[in-house]
């Protein structure tokens, strides 16, 4: 059984988004609007996607001053 991991589109990503996270919500639920800015990829199992990791890159903006502990 091979195992590869691969790059996806955000359009692979939703029906495991979909099973995994939010069961009880509708379909549209899991298109999120920061899809494009991520990276998206699934782990395959064969031809079967099995798993999918989304990372995406943000700047933040720090607040001045000490964090709390």
């Amino acid at each position: 059984m091979n195992a590869d991991i691969k790059q996806i589109t955000k359009e692979m990503t939703w029906e495991i988004r979909h099973l995994v996270l939010w069961t009880d919500k509708e379909f549209d639920y899991v298109v999120l609007e920061n899809d494009d800015a991520g990276k998206h990829y699934g782990l395959f199992i064969g031809d079967k996607l099995v798993s999918v990791i989304i990372y995406s890159l943000r700047k933040v903006k720090l607040h001045s001053g000490s964090l709390p502990l």
